[in-house]
């Protein structure tokens, strides 16, 4: 038996008024959601020939992840107006239109490099994937005086404070909300604890800040075939999840895709511009991303997210062990 369908959230009516709203001309067509395992969007096509799209914040409707992106997005356009961004951002968190936050971003021309990956041949997989790595060094190389997450912290760091100090206070954090959530401690609490206290001693304790993008992976990445063949990143984006710190958290998305693929590591690093990938440093990372998201699978409405919970607590258990769950053991 076939799912019951979801209706969609914005029918042309409703996207005329949303058009009207932001004074970007009105829209003689809408599409169905488009494809996105978090947020809903769709694609208006305007009178004039412009497209926009429109991402609405349906599933977390508590947190303020438009709001959050429209400063990100807004910081970028002025210390990094080179980046492969939307040059626009429309957000509306009154929810008079809708009941949930929504922006209108452009749409961004461009191939999905999640969606061609697989098929791209050797002479251009590899330009590709160290057009990325140049693409994320630029991210990274806008440095900031202190870190943070703006998500969860009311409070910003100056980049003189103990990293360590940090990262640790957010695990402990992490661990009561999953242990409440589960109603007793896991079995790994105790193993995990001590594992995450020794691998903070593979981070320094003092580090400088760069921008994060919080959510870097293939899916969140256009590319364009210029006339010489050669392939260039057209669009970056989600960016509800930026952050700032240590530039190796940025890397754990990445090291989920070398898992499929570990032919794509190397020319990565050459792009990026560095010559070893810090295992170490992610098993922290990836503790603590694990941890936060289990909490987000039991917490999901109106029933946990048990394939979600499966698969960060078998990472979580791994990682106890002291293995690393993307590197074959």
């Amino acid at each position: 038996m076939t799912p019951p369908q979801t209706p969609p959230l914005i029918d042309l009516p409703l996207a005329r008024e949303i058009c009207r709203r932001h004074r970007i001309g009105p829209p003689v067509w809408v599409s169905e959601p488009m494809k996105g395992m978090i947020n809903q969007s769709y694609l208006f096509l305007l009178e004039n020939g412009r497209q926009w799209v429109c991402r609405v914040n349906a599933h977390d409707r508590d947190l303020d992840k438009i709001g959050r992106e429209a400063k990100s997005y807004r910081w970028l356009h002025q210390v990094a107006p080179d980046l492969p961004l939307a040059l626009d951002y429309l957000p509306d968190c009154s929810k008079e239109l809708l009941p949930f936050d929504y922006a209108l971003i452009p749409f961004l021309k461009g191939r999905g490099v999640g969606e061609v990956i697989e098929s791209l041949p050797i002479e251009k997989r590899n330009p590709l994937l160290e057009e990325i790595g140049r693409v994320l060094r630029r991210f990274h190389r806008i440095r900031i005086p202190f870190f943070g997450n703006r998500l969860d912290d009311p409070r910003i760091f100056p980049k003189e404070a103990s990293w360590r100090d940090y990262l640790q206070e957010r695990f402990d954090r992490a661990l009561t909300r999953c242990e409440k959530d589960l109603g007793s401690p896991p079995t790994w609490k105790e193993r995990l604890a001590l594992r995450f206290t020794e691998g903070l001693q593979a981070l320094p304790d003092t580090i400088e800040p760069v921008f994060l993008h919080g959510d870097f992976h293939y899916d969140n990445l256009l590319f364009v075939e210029g006339d010489s063949g050669a392939l260039r990143i057209s669009g970056v984006f989600d960016l509800e999840w930026a952050w700032w710190g240590d530039a190796a958290a940025d890397l754990l998305h990445l090291e989920e895709a070398f898992f499929f693929y570990p032919q794509d590591r190397a020319p990565f690093l050459a792009g990026y511009g560095e010559a070893a990938w810090p295992t170490e440093r992610l098993k922290v990372y990836r503790t603590l991303h694990s941890l936060q998201v289990l909490a987000v699978g039991y917490e999901t409405t109106p029933e946990p997210d048990w394939s979600l919970i499966a698969r960060h607590e078998e990472r979580l258990r791994l990682l106890a062990e002291g293995k690393n769950p993307m590197e074959p053991f």
